[in-house]
């Protein structure tokens, strides 16, 4: 999978943003790189649907994943996380929203976690263990959008985060101990 950035669809020139996944293949990952058709890869709704940054794998069974920052319309956390599988790594089926924008932070040991409600979380990578299991998630992270305090941030910016997906090992552990 691809962001497409340059490459014109005919859809194009009715949505706002020109961001859309496309697939492609290749002999091997050196290339050289066949697009798949002319239409973006991903459709919502019957159309194309707006997303970037896609980050692939496949799991134990062999089946493809994606997830991408997306666009959804009708969506309370439109400017978030999409998922999207497949079986031949061609023919994708969009799953619906992966994350949102909202993430809970650990705090000091002692001090109980908090909530935080980001504006964008874009370009999200997977950590994933030995077993093939997703472990945590991260993200470039805006907390606001557009930023309009131009002492505060002068031009567009965002910083890692880093996610823990599934539950803690201290919950494993106490959840293992009753």
């Amino acid at each position: 999978m691809y962001k497409s950035l340059r490459r014109v669809y005919p859809e194009r020139n009715s949505i706002k943003t020109p961001f859309y996944v496309g697939a492609a293949r290749a002999p091997s990952v050196t290339g050289p790189y066949e697009r798949i058709g002319d239409r973006p890869a991903l459709r919502w709704k019957g159309k194309p649907l707006v997303a970037e940054d896609p980050y692939v794998w496949r799991d134990a069974r062999g089946v493809y994943h994606a997830i991408f920052h997306s666009q959804i319309e009708d969506d309370d956390e439109r400017l978030c996380g999409g998922h999207a599988f497949s079986e031949d790594g061609v023919a994708w089926t969009f799953g619906g929203t992966a994350f949102s924008n909202l993430v809970r932070i650990a705090a000091a040991p002692h001090d109980a976690p908090y909530e935080y409600r980001f504006s964008r979380r874009e370009r999200p990578h997977l950590a994933i263990d030995h077993t093939g299991t997703a472990r945590a998630l991260t993200n470039g992270a805006t907390p606001y959008w557009p930023c309009s305090e131009p002492n505060v941030c002068p031009t567009d910016y965002c910083f890692t985060s880093l996610e823990l997906l599934g539950p803690t090992p201290d919950a494993v552990e106490e959840a293992a101990e009753e």
